[in-house]
């Protein structure tokens, strides 16, 4: 038991932690780069666009917890939509060179020079990159399906297993649009978001604005999403009674996030959501009894 309860408060430190600096201000610093970009008269005003961000943040925060539902429920499927959308036209207009894109993604995959040269390097950023994207073993997720009323709660973590796989969807898309239109060539991985603006430009430079329009709904959903984490996370440290420190802590992290440079938020994120997963897995290795135990339990029940 008392294992469990240190298990516990180092988990939910590192939420807190993970939730204000690295994931927020990645969000953040991802909406100015991208704003930035779009809209001349701003550049060099990065901090205008972080303030307009870390204020819309700081508004549903102060807000409530119902609040928080409602955006996150509103944004959810509004940006996955929206992106899927203009994926799929951005594929169209460059339909020609998708046979040549899917021969450069398997050469670059199976070539013996990628396997000798650079290919633990890429395991690596692949690896960071797939977990900062989908969050699976985290333990970030469950937070938000306890709060879900069910009289099954291993189908309600069955549907949390589909998560990551909607993540890998919008990830193999944007490698896809990438490569399809060639937007990779010469760039490199701090331009992450500059690479997809060039990507979306190959069907017009007017279409970038729904990149702009994506990017911000990514975040802001994100970000809010994050917020109600750490603020369960904050209330079980520390309780309710200083909960606007926490709010006043988030908002700021939002505003800072957008006017650093993207290497240190990008090396910082990668850093605490490591430090994250580690207590997750040996908490679930530790309940993996109980797990085995509900699972056998569920599908006795239904026959499956």
């Amino acid at each position: 038991m008392r294992s469990g309860k240190i298990l516990a408060v180092v988990f939910a430190v590192l939420c807190l932690v993970v939730g204000i600096t690295g994931a927020n201000m990645f969000q953040s610093n991802q909406v100015v780069k991208i704003f930035a970009n779009e809209i001349p008269a701003l550049q060099g005003h990065e901090w205008v666009i972080s303030a307009l961000f870390a204020a819309i943040v700081g508004g549903v925060l102060f807000g409530s917890i119902k609040r928080i539902a409602k955006v996150a429920e509103l944004v959810g499927p509004a940006k996955g939509i929206v992106y899927l959308i203009c994926a799929l036209i951005i594929v169209a207009v460059n339909i020609d060179n998708l046979p040549h894109a899917f021969s450069l993604i398997f050469h670059g995959a199976f070539d013996a020079s990628a396997v000798t040269g650079g290919f633990i390097g890429m395991l690596i950023i692949s690896f960071k990159r797939a977990l900062f994207a989908n969050e699976a073993g985290l333990g970030s997720a469950p937070i938000a399906h306890a709060a879900a009323r069910v009289d099954e709660p291993v189908r309600e973590g069955s549907m949390a297993l589909l998560e990551p796989l909607f993540a890998a969807f919008i990830a193999l898309l944007t490698g896809l649009i990438v490569v399809v239109t060639g937007a990779y060539e010469g760039a490199s991985l701090e331009d992450s978001i500059l690479i997809t603006s060039k990507a979306f430009a190959s069907v017009g430079d007017w279409f970038t604005i729904a990149l702009a329009v994506n990017v911000f709904l990514f975040a802001y959903g994100t970000s809010i999403g994050w917020s109600y984490y750490c603020e369960i996370a904050w209330t079980y440290l520390f309780g309710r009674k200083a909960i606007k420190l926490y709010y006043v802590l988030f908002t700021f992290a939002s505003f800072v996030g957008g006017v650093v440079t993207f290497g240190i938020v990008m090396d910082l994120a990668d850093l605490l959501i490591l430090g994250m997963a580690l207590p997750n897995i040996v908490a679930l290795f530790v309940l993996r009894g109980k797990i085995k135990t509900a699972m056998k339990a569920y599908i006795a029940k239904h026959n499956l």
